[in-house]
């Protein structure tokens, strides 16, 4: 038998092994064809004892398996990159960036009753400002591909009257998880 007739051979009776060659298994999606992606994927899970929602979007129908181990390493990290992120946004609330104008807005729009039971009007320790950036939480995660890359966009929000507000503070980052920039989106 040639050599080509074996490796023909090969192939053909291999065939089931190639889904395993083209699949991975990623956090929380369970088992992913890379080589016939839809264009979104979603699902629901809970974190820090609150629900979140997280979200993959691919440009292709395929990429390569670098790329999906890097889409699963991005989502074994997530607490990491909430912690990161939570870093980031209270500096940028020392820094009266985007996290600051967003707290402003609770507290100018929010009557005080209405902000007392979100935050504790008597606590002398702690700003306004900083109470509600200690309630932020984390609602939504997409990550998102195009062209080769891929970015992460972490959603944060306060509850008030037990729902979610829609005013949210994004943290856009690379797939690595270093934060691109902050952005205060209704």
């Amino acid at each position: 038998m040639t050599i080509i007739k074996k490796l023909y051979s090969y192939l053909s009776s291999s065939k089931g092994s190639v889904k395993q060659i083209t699949s991975t298994e990623l956090p929380y999606f369970g088992e992913i064809n890379y080589a016939q992606l839809d264009e979104h994927y979603s699902t629901e899970i809970e974190f820090d004892s609150f629900r979140l929602n997280l979200y993959l979007g691919f440009k292709s129908k395929n990429i390569h398996r670098e790329e999906i181990e890097s889409v699963k390493e991005f989502l074994e990290h997530i607490s990491v990159f909430d912690i990161q992120n939570r870093i980031e946004i209270n500096n940028d609330l020392n820094n009266e960036g985007e996290a600051k104008e967003y707290v402003d807005f609770y507290i100018d729009e929010l009557e005080e009753e209405e902000l007392s039971e979100i935050i504790d009007y008597h606590n002398l320790n702690e700003s306004k400002e900083q109470q509600l950036i200690n309630k932020l939480r984390l609602v939504s995660i997409g990550l998102y591909s195009d062209d080769n890359q891929h970015d992460g966009v972490f959603e944060y929000s306060i509850e008030i009257d037990e729902v979610m507000s829609n005013q949210v503070l994004v943290i856009y980052t690379d797939i690595n998880g270093n934060i691109n920039h902050i952005s205060w989106e209704s």
